[in-house]
C-alpha cells in the first residue's frame, strides 16, 4: 500500500495570477467574529491548504468563499475581477465548486439525480444513461466508486463522500474547495484521494483544501495558509514549514499537543458489551452484520477497521434495539437484552457517538444547551413538564467538564461547523456513567489538540470500567488506543489482532478483501 510518505510533492507550481482572491474578508454571528479581515489568495495549478483549530474560522471562510455567507465586509476577485456572490449558484456560475463536509446530498434521490443539479446547462431532460457513463468514467479514473442508479439514502457514509466528491468533479468549476474531504475515506482510499488532488492541481485547478491532518498538507499542499481564532497567522509555502511550526502556529499558547498513546489495560472487570452469532439487516434491507460475534469486556477497547459499507454502522442499531435481528443475541453487563427497549438500555449506561452526528445525534435547529440534554435517560422535573432552570444548569456542567473548548451553549447547533457538532456529541456521550461506549471516528473533523483531548478521555472512559468499541478510519488512532483490534468486509469480522501484533499491511488488506481471513 502506498504511504503518504511517498506522495510528498516533488515540486511547487509556478506562480500565477491569482484564481481567487479575498481581500479584508468580515463576517459576525451576534457576538462572535467568525472570520476577521481575512486575506487569502488561491492560485490555478496550486494546492492550498487551510489549516486551523476547530472553531478558528475556516469553514466560515470557504462558505464566505462560495457565497453560502455574505461577508459584512471585505472583498472578493476571480482572475483579478472584482466578484460578488449573492448565493452558491452565483459561485458555480463562475466556477467555483464546494464539497461540504457535512453532506449536501438528498437522500431520495439516485447518485445521477443529486449529480444533475449541478450540472450546467442540462435543460429540462435529464441524460440519466450519458451522466451514468461519465460518472463511471470519473469513478474508474479516481478509484471514487460509487453506483449511479442508487438512491442517496441507501449509501453507507463513505459512499456518500464519494458521491460528494463526484458531484463536483461532474461539473465545471475550475477553483475547488473542499472541507475535509478525507474525514470519511479508509486509509488506503486516502491516497487515492490526494492522487486525485494533485491530478487537478497539475491540469490547472485552484484547490483549497481544510484537513486536520498534517501529513496530507505535506502529501499534497504547495502553500498553506493558518486560521486562529477568525485570523489569519501566517502561510507560505509548504516547504517552509515542518509539522511542529505548523502545530505552534494552530495552537498559540494551548497546550495539549502531545501525543496518545494507551498503555496497556488492567485486567478485563467482567462482561460489557457482546454481540454473539448476530446477523442483521441494515435501513436498505440488505444484511448488515453476518454471523457477527465481538466481545468486549468491561475495562477494555476494542477497535474495528473497516472500509466504508462493510457493515459496521450497524454497529449502532443492533447495540441500542432498533435493527431487524435476524438471528443471535445482545448482551450489555452480562445481561441479555436482545429483546430490551431502547430506552432501557441507555438506562443501563449504553452510550453511542453515532456515524453520522450531524444526521443521527443532533438537531440543528435546537441550541448547544438542548442538544446536550438529548439523551439523558432522566431529566428533573414531573410529568411532561420539565424543569429548565436544572437543564441549563446540568447542559452548563456538561461544557465545563469539557476536555476542550465548545462555543457558547445558547448558539444553535446549524451555525456551527461539522467539527464543532461533533465535540458536542463527544461531550453529551462521553461522560462517566456510560458503561457501553459505541464510539464511531472520534477524530474525525476535529483539530490536532482536540483530537487526543479526545483518546485521553476515551482511555481514561475504559481504566474507570467502560466497555468501548472504537471504530475510526484512522489506523495511528486504532494502534493508539485498541486492546484488540478488529477487521470487517463484506459483514463479517475477518481479522483479529491483539495490543502489539497489528501487521498494517495484512490489516489493509482484510479490509478490502485481497486476504483470507
Amino acid at each position: 500500500m502506498t504511504t503518504l510518505a511517498a506522495l510528498v510533492p516533488t515540486h511547487v507550481a509556478a506562480a500565477a495570477p491569482a484564481a481567487l482572491s479575498a481581500r479584508g474578508l468580515t463576517k459576525r454571528f451576534a457576538d462572535v467574529v467568525a472570520a476577521d479581515s481575512i486575506d487569502l489568495d488561491a492560485h490555478s495549478g496550486q494546492i492550498l491548504a487551510v489549516l486551523g483549530e476547530n472553531g478558528a474560522g475556516k469553514s466560515t471562510l470557504m462558505k464566505l468563499l462560495y457565497g453560502y455567507y455574505r461577508p459584512d465586509s471585505g472583498t472578493l476577485a476571480i482572475h483579478g475581477r472584482d466578484l460578488e456572490l449573492h448565493s452558491p449558484a452565483s459561485a458555480r456560475n463562475h466556477g467555483i465548486g464546494m464539497v461540504f463536509q457535512n453532506f449536501t446530498l438528498i437522500p431520495a434521490l439516485t447518485v445521477v439525480e443529486n449529480i444533475a443539479l449541478l450540472q450546467p446547462g442540462r435543460g429540462l431532460r435529464l441524460d440519466r444513461r450519458g451522466l451514468a457513463r461519465r460518472i463511471d468514467e470519473l469513478s474508474a479514473r479516481y478509484g471514487l466508486e460509487v453506483r449511479p442508479h442508487v438512491l442517496v439514502g441507501d449509501l453507507s457514509v463513505g459512499e456518500r463522500q464519494r458521491a460528494e466528491i463526484l458531484k463536483v468533479l461532474a461539473s465545471d468549476a475550475r477553483i475547488l474547495i473542499l472541507d475535509e474531504p478525507t474525514s470519511v475515506l479508509a486509509p488506503q482510499e486516502v491516497d487515492n484521494l490526494l492522487a486525485i488532488l494533485r491530478h487537478l492541481r497539475d491540469d490547472g485547478f485552484a484547490l483549497l483544501l481544510i484537513t486536520h491532518k498534517l501529513r496530507e498538507v505535506f502529501a499534497c499542499a504547495d502553500r498553506v495558509t493558518v486560521l486562529r481564532r477568525g485570523q489569519v497567522i501566517g502561510g507560505g509555502p509548504i516547504a517552509d514549514f515542518t509539522s511542529e511550526s505548523l502545530l505552534a502556529m494552530m495552537l498559540g499558547e494551548r497546550q495539549g499537543a502531545t501525543e496518545v498513546v494507551a498503555a496497556p489495560p488492567a485486567a478485563p472487570r467482567g462482561p460489557g458489551m457482546r454481540l454473539e452469532h448476530v446477523t442483521a439487516l441494515g435501513a436498505d434491507g440488505r444484511t448488515a452484520l453476518r454471523d457477527v460475534t465481538i466481545d468486549v469486556p468491561a475495562g477494555q477497547i476494542v477497535g474495528v477497521a473497516a472500509v466504508g459499507g462493510n457493515g459496521q454502522s450497524g454497529f449502532a442499531d443492533v447495540l441500542i434495539g432498533i435493527a431487524a435481528l435476524q438471528a443471535g443475541r445482545v448482551e450489555l453487563g452480562g445481561v441479555d437484552v436482545t429483546g430490551a427497549s431502547p430506552a432501557s438500555r441507555l438506562a443501563a449506561g449504553l452510550r453511542i457517538v453515532a456515524e453520522d452526528p450531524v444526521a443521527q445525534s443532533a438537531v440543528g435547529a435546537m441550541s448547544i444547551r438542548e442538544n446536550f440534554m438529548l439523551t439523558r435517560a432522566r431529566v428533573d422535573g414531573k410529568g411532561v413538564l420539565l424543569n429548565l432552570r436544572r437543564l441549563a444548569a446540568a447542559a452548563a456542567a456538561l461544557a465545563a467538564r469539557s476536555p476542550f473548548p465548545v462555543p457558547a451553549i445558547t448558539r444553535p447547533l446549524e451555525t456551527l461547523s461539522g467539527g464543532n457538532v461533533q465535540r458536542v456529541v463527544l461531550v453529551r456521550e462521553l461522560q462517566p456513567h456510560g458503561r457501553f461506549l459505541l464510539v464511531y471516528y472520534p477524530s474525525r473533523g476535529l483539530d490536532v489538540a482536540s483530537s487526543r483531548a479526545v483518546q485521553q478521555l476515551i482511555i481514561d472512559l475504559r481504566d474507570q470500567g467502560a466497555a468501548v468499541l472504537l471504530v475510526s478510519e484512522d489506523f495511528d488512532e486504532l494502534e493508539a488506543l485498541s486492546d484488540q483490534l478488529l477487521v470487517m468486509h463484506h459483514g463479517h469480522v475477518v481479522g483479529s489482532f491483539a495490543r502489539g501484533s497489528v501487521d498494517w499491511l495484512r490489516v489493509g488488506r482484510l479490509m478490502t478483501g485481497e486476504a483470507d481471513a
